[in-house]
């Protein structure tokens, strides 16, 4: 789970840096922004599944 998050993030880390190069020459960074969005949300996801698998309901419940 921890690889997945780190590569979330990184994913992530890469559409700011091209945002922030699109101010200056004009490109757009949409692929980027969407595929951290989607991959991000789908680790999200998985990893919440896989903390109650671990843990039970106990998490859940309180």
């Amino acid at each position: 789970m921890k690889t997945r998050i780190e590569a979330a993030r990184l994913l992530i880390y890469n559409a700011v840096l091209t945002k922030e190069r699109s101010r200056q020459n004009g490109s757009r960074y949409t692929l980027e922004a969407s595929m951290a969005k989607l991959y991000a949300s789908e680790v999200a996801m998985e990893c919440a599944h896989r903390a109650v698998q671990i843990h039970g309901g106990i998490g859940y419940s309180k």
